[in-house]
């Protein structure tokens, strides 16, 4: 019978298209091996039921569209996998909270019994593999301010006078003679060997590593390295007992993911993450303007340890690892992480990111003033300190200069003035808000630094011992709401000299703006 006969129109006849449709059905059917037909069914069937069993607000399944491809068989299909973003994930982890943790049950440090030997260091230099700049190396980059030759030039261009830098060389002088004979300092300066002075010693005496980094730093910032200056043995003497004192309790996978260690701290009972900063900052410093590789360790392993101790719900710091933050003790873990870049060591870019939360929970303003764990309250004055900080922390951490929360606080501090004292005290100096004042000054630059730097430096060096075995030092009574008592001579002394030193301790973050403007001698 002929296929025509077969299948028939509406008017019983066969048209051409519909037959050979048709047929190439008919041979496509018996060219289908049996198997794939079977597979085919199968998965029909299981399509229909997960529609029928699986919930509705289920996202869509990926699925893979067969089609007939000539000579292509179906065990041989191959699945590009490269153009899916396999790194990234739609769960916001942040989002998740975390159960709460008792400080009883954080791994935190005890104090050590004996020092651990720098030895110990070496089994984790293979896991801290950070890139170095060349910069770092021999001194350069941000650190190359310091040299004898451009500590005199920028002196002179941004507003240092014979008589400050002359203030800053006896305070060295005085911070060297009370040097302890392990090569620590103590912010009880009266303990040790040798002629020290007996007044207005700190009550903090067992927080030697904060002390010690704290007085490293004023050597530092005049250039002195533990390979050269004319304090290079206390540097290295200092540089030394901090490593000794260096302690490596945990181990961690930093928040990328990417590198797996062992963090050292220096946490320790009165200082606690204020020393751990502190240290960290030193360490990082010398490192950065030396380029001696057997500090990198101990360095790097300090900028771990801060990443870890960050709140990993606020992004702050304080006294204790992962405790929720203030803008206190966030200020010098953010000074280290900053000192880390500039040696060129990696820092984890969620650790800023967090940061930058944490300022944004206690500054109000757009950012041109801050509280200590929350947001500021009126008067303004009384958080003074708090918003130095947080305006320096914001310049590091990349605010432009017409940020408008930078220009406002900026203008605030410049009429607020620095702190010389009071009508009741006359004698007092908030050290702490000036310290961080005059690097947000010097760094924004303009005629407000003119005015700020005249007076801050004029004062400091009026102020200074210049007899006895306090010459060469500072001490002010307690003034506006900062006590001195718990560090004392020695912290008074290390933070004036580091004020006198802003000229060239750092670089003008602003520099193209800032070297156009004139800075005349007063």
């Amino acid at each position: 019978m002929a296929e025509n006969e077969l299948i028939g129109d509406a008017d019983g006849q066969v048209g051409e298209q519909e037959l050979a449709g048709f047929r190439n059905r008919f041979l496509l059917f018996n060219a289908i091996p049996s198997w794939l037909v079977s597979f085919v069914l199968h998965i029909v069937m299981i399509l229909l039921l997960a529609i029928i069993f699986l919930p509705e607000n289920l996202n869509p399944p990926i699925s893979f569209e067969v089609s007939e491809v000539s000579g292509q068989q179906l065990d041989s299909i191959d699945v590009d996998l490269n153009s899916l973003d396999l790194t990234s994930s739609q769960l916001d982890m942040e989002s998740i909270a975390e159960p709460d943790q008792k400080l009883s049950n954080l791994p935190l440090p005890e104090a050590p019994t004996e020092p651990l030997q720098t030895e110990a260091f070496s089994d984790i230099s293979s896991q801290f593999t950070p890139s170095v700049s060349p910069e770092a190396s021999g001194g350069g980059g941000e650190m190359a301010s310091r040299s004898a030759e451009n500590r005199s030039t920028l002196g002179k261009k941004f507003g240092a006078t014979t008589e400050s830098e002359q203030s800053v060389d006896l305070a060295l002088e005085w911070l060297a003679r009370h040097q302890r004979e392990d090569g620590s300092w103590n912010f009880d300066h009266s303990l040790g060997a040798g002629q020290r002075s007996n007044q207005n010693t700190g009550s903090y005496s067992n927080c030697i590593h904060g002390a010690t980094a704290l007085a490293l730093l004023p050597f530092l910032g005049a250039g002195n390295t533990h390979h050269a200056g004319p304090y290079k043995d206390n540097v290295a003497k200092g540089l030394a007992f901090l490593r000794s004192q260096g302690r490596m309790n945990m181990k961690f996978t930093t928040r990328g993911g990417n590198q797996t260690g062992e963090g050292i701290s220096w946490w320790e009972i009165n200082g606690e993450m204020y020393s751990h900063g502190l240290v960290a900052i030193a360490l990082c410093e010398a490192y950065a303007m030396s380029g001696d590789q057997s500090l990198l360790e101990s360095a790097t392993g300090a900028i771990r340890f801060i990443e870890w101790a960050q709140d990993p719900r606020g992004g702050g710091w304080r006294y204790d690892p992962r405790s929720p933050g203030d803008t206190s003790v966030a200020g010098w873990q953010v000074m280290a992480l900053k000192s880390a870049k500039m040696g060129g060591i990696e820092t984890d870019e969620k650790t800023w990111k967090m940061a930058k939360k944490f300022l944004d929970s206690v500054s109000s303003d757009y950012g041109a003033f801050y509280g200590y764990m929350t947001k500021p309250t009126e008067p303004l004055g009384l958080h003074k300190a708090r918003t130095a900080v947080g305006l320096l922390c914001r310049m590091y951490m990349g605010w432009e200069r017409e940020n408008p929360g930078l220009v406002t606080g900026v203008s605030w501090m410049s009429e607020y003035r620095p702190s010389t004292g009071t009508r009741r005290n006359p004698t007092g100096a908030n050290m702490y808000y000036n310290y961080y004042a005059t690097q947000v000054m010097k760094h924004y630059g303009g005629e407000m630094w003119n005015k700020w730097n005249s007076e801050m430096r004029d004062f400091l060096v009026a102020t200074q011992d210049t007899e006895g075995a306090e010459r060469g030092s500072w001490y002010f009574a307690k003034s506006d709401d900062l006590s001195p008592d718990a560090g004392g001579r020695l912290y008074c002394t290390c933070m004036a000299a580091m004020t006198l030193e802003v000229y060239y301790r750092f670089l003008p973050l602003y520099e193209k703006k800032a070297v156009e403007d004139d800075f005349p001698l007063d």
